[in-house]
């Protein structure tokens, strides 16, 4: 198993309603682990604490939010991704 599968699972296992991605580094830099989380992981609320990075161009910014739209309704229930930069 991966990292991000563990922490996964980790998050399910924990019961938690809400997680957030802060602390060591930019989050969106692994965007691929972002988003497995964002899909996966079983919890009302994801908060991503950014530097904004992602978005330092319109084309990457329309990348990077089709992505985690695409994670987001895979989950297929209410649960609310913010942004916090």
């Amino acid at each position: 198993r991966s990292g991000v599968e563990r922490l996964i699972k980790f998050i399910n296992d924990s019961n938690n309603s809400y997680v957030m991605m802060s602390g060591g580094g930019e989050p969106m830099i692994h965007k691929k682990a972002v988003n497995a989380i964002v899909k996966n992981a079983k919890t009302d609320r994801i908060v991503i604490v950014t530097n904004g990075i992602w978005a330092a161009n319109i084309e990457s910014t329309r990348k990077t939010v089709k992505e985690l739209y695409e994670s987001y309704k895979a989950r297929n229930d209410n649960a609310t991704v913010v942004f916090n930069t």
